[in-house]
């Protein structure tokens, strides 16, 4: 069964359209779609029309599918706005998928450690922060074991540079018992030490 509406055109001529296209479509907005782009808006849903030929007993079709984008616009500015938050933030985070692969990585994390955003999305872990292993990024232990590591403390020497003294937490991100991503929170503790 089909949840999203389907028209089907011979030509110009609707030869079918399914239970969901009837009840949300009177004939002006079907014509309204089929003369449509790409994209449609009816009163406050926003649809995307995807469109493709098919061959039924050696006649070709045009078929029409209309794929409601309202909430994936609302996730899509969703995110854009956490991403906004977290560029504003004193304190550097990091975040990994499933694969260990940095996903997130602000520019307060650049300024902790001395690395450059653009050379960190979409590595390993262990590439960046030159592990021996993948098993020995923290990252990746607390994916397997869901177990977050609270304030933990270390000094970092990067590129030559002078020791800075973080803190920081790692927490893993979990749904239905499913780890999808691990994420860090840093702050610098060397002024404290002065």
């Amino acid at each position: 069964k089909l949840s999203f509406p389907v028209i089907i055109l011979d030509g110009e001529k609707t030869v079918y359209t399914n239970h969901q296209a009837d009840t949300m479509l009177d004939i002006d907005s079907l014509s309204e779609v089929i003369k449509a782009g790409s994209e449609l808006t009816f009163g406050s849903q926003s649809y995307r029309i995807n469109r493709f030929l098919a061959t039924i007993s050696d006649k070709k079709y045009q078929v029409l599918e209309l794929q409601n984008t309202t909430n994936l616009r609302s996730l899509e500015e969703k995110v854009y706005c956490y991403e906004a938050i977290f560029d504003k933030l004193d304190d550097g985070l990091l975040m990994s998928d499933k694969n260990g692969r940095i996903i997130l990585y602000n520019p307060s994390q650049e300024k902790l450690e001395g690395l450059v955003k653009e050379n960190c999305l979409g590595k390993y872990l262990w590439e960046v922060y030159q592990y021996e292993a993948p098993e020995m990024s923290e990252h990746r232990q607390v994916f397997k074991t869901q177990n977050p590591i609270i304030k933990e403390y270390k000094s970092h020497v990067k590129n030559g540079q002078s020791e800075k003294y973080l803190s920081y937490s790692t927490y893993p991100v979990i749904q239905n018992n499913q780890t999808l991503s691990v994420f860090s929170v840093s702050k610098n503790e060397s002024k404290l030490l002065e």
